[in-house]
C-alpha cells in the first residue's frame, strides 16, 4: 500500500517481533547457563512465536490484496498488470509466512534438520531486500534514498542469519539480528512519516539534498536507538533474574551421595521451623554433599531448620536444642553454599550439631 498505513503496518509487525526477541533471547541465554533450567518451555515459546509471525504475514497479505484500491488477487487483466506494488509487498509477506511455517516444523517434526528455520528466514530477508532494490526505480531522489538505506540492514541481516545456521543459539548473533529487526520496524514508520506525512504536516521536498543528508543521519540514530533497546532489555532481564534468584520462590533442598549417582531428597514437608522428625534425620548418610536454595516468598525473617547427619555415624548422639539465629555462621563446619560432610572419624566435625537454624531469605550456590 502506497500510503502511511501501508508502511506503519509492517513496521509494527517488525517492531513487535523485535521487542519480543530482545527479551526472549536473554532469557534463553541465562537459562542455558543455569543447571536444571526449564528449556522445554522455550520450545513451546518458539512454536507460539512462529505461529504469531505466520499470522502477521497472512494479515499483511490480506491487507495488501483486499484494500479498496488493491488488486483483489488479480494479477493481469486486459493486457496490463494490476497493482504490481501491492503484489510485491504480498510476495515479501509470503516469504515471511513460509519462514514462520518452517520454524514451527522445526520444533514440531523431529526429522526436520536443525538449522532449516534459520536458512529459510535468511532467504526471506534476502527476498525482501531483493524486491526492495527494484521497488524504488523511477522514483524521486528522497524516495529512492530512504528505501535504499533499508537495504543495508536487510542484506547484513541476511548474512547474520545465515551464520546462525552454523552457530546455533549464538547470543551475539541473535541480539544483532534483533537490533536489525527493530531498526527495520522503526524505519518503516519513518518512511511513512517522510513520504506520506499524517496529520496534515507539510510534505518533504523530494529533491532537496539537505533532506537526503538528514535522512542518512536519522538512519544512524534509529540504529543507535535499536541497540539501546536491546541493551536495556538485556540488562533488565539480567537484573530481574538475579533478583528472583536472590529472593527465590520456594525451597529446593537436595542431598547427593559422594561417588554415587543415587540421590536422597528431603521434601519441604519434612522440614519445619522448629523440629525435624528423627526418622527423617536418620536418612541422611555419611559423606554427602548438601546443596540448597533457601527462599521465603512471604517474610525475609522466616527461618528454616536443615537436618544434617548424623545419627547413623553417631548412634548414641542426642541432638542439642536448635541454635540461636545469631550464631548460625559461627560453626567451623559451615561453609556458605555447600556443606561437605565427610565420613565418621574426622575429629573437628564431632563438635558440629546436626541442626542449623538459617534464615530462609538467604540463597546459596
Amino acid at each position: 500500500m502506497a500510503n502511511f498505513q501501508g508502511h506503519a503496518l509492517p513496521g509494527s509487525f517488525f517492531l513487535i517481533i523485535g521487542l519480543c526477541w530482545s527479551v526472549k533471547y536473554p532469557l534463553k541465554y541465562f537459562s542455558h547457563t543455569r543447571k536444571n533450567s526449564p528449556l522445554h518451555y522455550y520450545r513451546r515459546l518458539e512454536i507460539i512465536e512462529a505461529a504469531v509471525r505466520t499470522l502477521f504475514s497472512v494479515i499483511g497479505i490480506l491487507a495488501e490484496q483486499f484494500v479498496p484500491d488493491g488488486p483483489h488477487l488479480h494479477l493481469y487483466h486486459e493486457n496490463h498488470w494490476i497493482k504490481l506494488m501491492n503484489w510485491q509487498h504480498s510476495t515479501m509477506y509470503l516469504f515471511f509466512a513460509v519462514s514462520g511455517i518452517a520454524d514451527m516444523l522445526t520444533y514440531l517434526v523431529s526429522h526436520v534438520p536443525l538449522g532449516v528455520d534459520r536458512l529459510v528466514m535468511a532467504v526471506a530477508v534476502f527476498m525482501e531486500g531483493f524486491l526492495f532494490y527494484y521497488h524504488v526505480h523511477n522514483r524521486p531522489p528522497l524516495d529512492q534514498h530512504i528505501h535504499s538505506l533499508l537495504l543495508y540492514a536487510l542484506f547484513v541481516g541476511c548474512v547474520s542469519i545465515s551464520l546462525e545456521v552454523i552457530l546455533r543459539d549464538h547470543i551475539v548473533l541473535e541480539l544483532f539480528r534483533t537490533s536489525l529487526l527493530i531498526l527495520q520496524g522503526t524505519w518503516f514508520w519513518q518512511i511513512g512519516f517522510v513520504l506520506f506525512p499524517p496529520f496534515g504536516t507539510p510534505e518533504w521536498d523530494q529533491k532537496d539534498e539537505a533532506n537526503l543528508m538528514f535522512i542518512t543521519m536519522c538512519f544512524c540514530w534509529h540504529y543507535l536507538a535499536a541497540l539501546s533497546i536491546v541493551a536495556i532489555n538485556y540488562s533488565l532481564v539480567y537484573c530481574l533474574l538475579t533478583r528472583m534468584k536472590r529472593h527465590g520462590r520456594g525451597e529446593i533442598i537436595g542431598i547427593q551421595k559422594l561417588n554415587s549417582v543415587s540421590t536422597t531428597q528431603f521434601s519441604p514437608a519434612s522440614i519445619n521451623d522448629a523440629t525435624i522428625d528423627p526418622s527423617t534425620q536418620a536418612k541422611a548418610m555419611d559423606g554427602v554433599i548438601l546443596t540448597f536454595l533457601l527462599s521465603d516468598p512471604y517474610s525475609s525473617h522466616q527461618q528454616t531448620a536443615l537436618a544434617l547427619p548424623s545419627t547413623t555415624s553417631r548412634p548414641h548422639y542426642s541432638p542439642p536444642p536448635l541454635m540461636n539465629s545469631n550464631s548460625y555462621l559461627q560453626q567451623p563446619c559451615f561453609s556458605p553454599g555447600r556443606l561437605l560432610l565427610p565420613p565418621t572419624g574426622v575429629p573437628h566435625f564431632h563438635s558440629c550439631p546436626p541442626l542449623f537454624l538459617l534464615p530462609s531469605s538467604w540463597m546459596f550456590h
